[in-house]
């Protein structure tokens, strides 16, 4: 196949609705009659592979789509949604030239001009530019396309700036970055900032700091052609405050001092401080600026590490509070974040999309937290900050168990001291888990005060009437009786993770709807909140705070899986309201066909049922079939029996 053909392939096993010709021939700028005999290839194609699994279907004056089951079209789409063409490319980087130009221009522009500059047809400018509003609405920005007049982008100074940055930052490698901004701004300007920051504070600059450092520079770039467009921005009062006074902004001066002699332009004092707030918001391990400005931040700081710790232990049932490291590096981490939040800085997380599928259960309750702090706060984190704080509290959880797994043990001899201590050797070096607390004849431990304490007891004969458990061993511990402590160990560890749990505690037949036939996600949604609230589960509020966070991101957290919620405080009673479609619909960035509606109330959050729910999703999306399988259950016992059982993790 061509690298369009495979394009048009992978399309159509992501659409859910037919696709109509002449939106894919303006699409890859090609005539209809070129993609008519595209889909002839592909049918070839599709019938000599596909084992008669796929079906291409015309329907006139609806449009081309595939017929076959999801699972199916699962597999092929695994061959080409990460394939990217010359084409696709070339469309990107396009789209990100023009996006660029039309961010720093203060003038309105044509599409003759554009058709001009990048040799290509006004068909293609056009779909590009459809392309490009789709992706800067949701910052807030809009491209208004007046006739005869031309195309400019409307919106916040601000948002202007952060759309820019995300566009450098595409270009991961730093030679790439300097390439790219080589194109758009005076090649003499980049030394320049760099020899002004280096003056300043030459670890703004250190190259075995993150990417996140080298913002700096870019937003100095930015700052400086907006600045010379008269394109300016202005600080909240909130944010002139933050920085007032702190070292953040002293360093801002200088650097602005520095770069006012060398490029005679002058800094509005609202830009010194916007420049002030990206020093502050720089992680404080990487940066060692900024310390009166966390003096300012440092009490909102420390009251969320206590309402983060304090909630999470008591939902998970552990004790979090004596672990220094946690709480460090939630204070290095929240004492920028706050900076980040409050001036609105957009934060990359490359490992997003996996913490919220692997870690699910953790993001949520940690997410229910801080908006329980929102609600008197205004500080609203976004999901991309509440990763980062997830695997931080991942990381002290899988500290605690470290210690959790050890089993308080006591050896009881009758043979003298050092048969015990031999014992006890061999034991210590094959059974690290079982922590020998006592060597202890068979009278000593009648009267042994913790018993409560003990976990198992070996012995060298048996003891009646102990009620503990008990292996009995011979005193030079044998092949067999190493095989009678690795049985315990596995007993034990097996009757920890194992747990089944009842989903009729929070859903039933009643709040099952499989099959479920919609077009679209908000429809979807709807429907599964009406529901719950004729039920007695949620408040009518309850819907509109759904659809708040969908708008805010995406639930879903897997190939077809999502787990839409809302604010736990308009649930009247915990409930799930479980949902498998027909078809999929577009779910944020994806797809979803398993719907589950959490209602939620804090307190069922440490609950096994919960845990439980999670770890199976889990385990679903680890096995495709088994997920397919679930997709084509007819009815809500089978899809129940289906979601009861499971091992329970985080």
């Amino acid at each position: 196949m061509r690298e369009r053909q495979k394009l048009l392939l992978r399309d159509l096993l992501q659409t859910t609705v037919p696709l109509n010709t002449q939106e894919m021939a303006e699409k890859f700028a090609c005539s209809e009659r070129t993609i008519r005999n595209d889909l002839k290839v592909l049918e070839k194609w599709l019938r000599a592979n596909s084992q008669a699994e796929v079906v291409l279907k015309r329907q006139p004056g609806v449009g081309t789509y595939l017929e076959a089951d999801q699972a199916v079209k699962e597999r092929l789409l695994g061959i080409f949604e990460d394939y990217q063409t010359e084409f696709e490319w070339q469309s990107e980087n396009r789209q990100n030239k023009i996006l660029f130009q039309l961010l720093m221009n203060q003038q309105v522009v044509t599409i003759d001009e554009l058709s001009e500059q990048l040799y290509e047809s006004k068909n293609t400018i056009r779909h590009d530019l459809k392309t490009m509003q789709r992706a800067i609405q949701p910052q807030q920005l809009d491209l208004s396309i007046e006739p005869r007049i031309g195309i400019q982008i409307t919106g916040d100074e601000r948002n202007k700036r952060k759309v820019l940055a995300q566009l450098v930052k595409k270009y991961t490698k730093n030679q790439d970055k300097e390439v790219y901004l080589a194109e758009f701004f005076q090649k003499s300007d980049l030394p320049k900032i760099k020899e002004s920051i280096a003056s300043v504070d030459a670890a703004l600059l250190d190259q075995e700091a993150s990417n996140t450092l080298n913002n700096i520079i870019i937003h100095l770039l930015f700052m400086v052609e907006r600045i010379k467009k008269h394109a300016t921005l202005e600080l909240t009062a909130t944010e002139k405050k933050l920085i007032a006074g702190t070292e953040a902004y002293a360093k801002s001066e200088q650097i602005a001092a520095e770069l006012s002699n060398k490029l005679s332009i002058a800094f509005p004092k609202d830009e010194i401080g916007y420049l002030a707030l990206h020093i502050a918001s720089l992680q404080m391990n990487q940066y060692s600026g900024a310390k009166d400005s966390r003096n300012k931040i440092i009490q909102p700081v420390e009251k969320i590490i206590d309402l983060l710790i304090k909630n999470v232990s008591e939902i998970l049932a552990v004790d979090l509070s004596k672990d220094l490291y946690l709480r460090k590096n939630l204070r290095l981490h929240l004492e920028a974040a706050i900076v980040r939040v409050i001036s609105n800085f957009h934060i990359q997380n490359p490992l997003l999309k996996e913490i919220k599928y692997t870690y699910a259960y953790l993001f949520l309750i940690i997410q229910f937290i801080l908006e329980d702090y929102a609600e008197t706060n205004d500080i609203i984190f976004p999901e991309e900050e509440i990763a980062y704080l997830t695997i931080h509290f991942k990381a002290a959880l899988e500290r605690l168990n470290e210690h959790k797994q050890e089993y308080q043990t006591i050896i009881t001899c009758d043979y003298g001291i050092g048969v015990s201590s031999l014992l006890k050797a061999k034991i210590n070096r094959s059974f690290p888990d079982l922590k020998i607390v006592a060597l202890l004849s068979e009278e000593e431990l009648k009267d042994y005060p913790l018993k409560e304490a003990i976990d198992l007891v070996i012995s060298t004969k048996e003891i009646k009437d102990l009620n503990l458990p008990q292996v009995v061993v011979s005193p030079m511990m044998e092949t067999k009786d190493m095989k009678k402590l690795q049985s315990f160990v596995q007993q034990k560890e097996t009757k920890q993770q194992t747990a089944l749990f009842d989903l009729h505690d929070y859903t039933n037949t009643f709040l099952i709807e499989p099959q479920l036939e919609v077009s679209t996600k908000e429809a979807c949604l709807s429907f599964m909140c009406e529901q719950m609230e004729k039920k007695g589960y949620i408040s009518p509020h309850y819907k509109n705070s759904v659809f708040d966070r969908e708008e805010s991101s995406s639930t879903l957290i897997a190939p077809l899986v999502a787990i839409p919620h809302g604010n736990v405080k308009h649930v009247l009673k915990s409930g799930i309201f479980i949902v498998t479609l027909k078809e999929p619909l577009e779910w944020g960035k994806g797809k979803a066909q398993l719907i589950l509606l959490l209602a939620l109330h804090k307190k069922d959050l440490g609950l096994v049922q919960t845990k439980g729910i999670f770890t199976v999703l889990h385990e679903l999306t680890e096995q495709p079939k088994r997920l397919t399988q679930l997709l084509e259950k007819k009815t809500q016992l089978e899809i129940m029996k289906a979601l009861s059982t499971t091992k329970e993790s985080l």
